[in-house]
């Protein structure tokens, strides 16, 4: 029984990497910003965000920001400094796209 050993240690620790994995990806959040939001709403599709700063603000590692059709004239600084943000956790949208 003690060859298997190494294996079954194997298959828990990949079992708990890949449990850990899910979870994270099920915890991400969304966050829009529309130029018709409000920057005390919480982001959601139905009530987005105002200003991108505050949905930088608001934004964990994983999380998605969603930026509709508009002009936003404003400075971004991400919590954490210039590479805190990826181009990967930013969409762009125009008015007649869908998510």
């Amino acid at each position: 029984m003690k060859k298997n050993r190494p294996l079954n240690q194997l298959f828990i620790r990949a079992s708990w990497t890949l449990l850990c994995a899910l979870a994270s990806t099920a915890m991400a959040k969304g966050y829009h910003v529309s130029t018709t939001g409000n920057d005390s709403n919480d982001g959601s599709k139905d009530f987005p965000l105002l200003t991108i700063q505050r949905a930088a603000d608001l934004a964990q590692p994983g999380d998605v920001i969603t930026v509709h059709e508009g002009t936003y004239r404003e400075r971004i600084n991400p919590p954490g400094g210039a590479y805190a943000m990826t181009l990967q956790e930013v969409k762009l949208l125009q008015d007649n796209e869908v998510e």
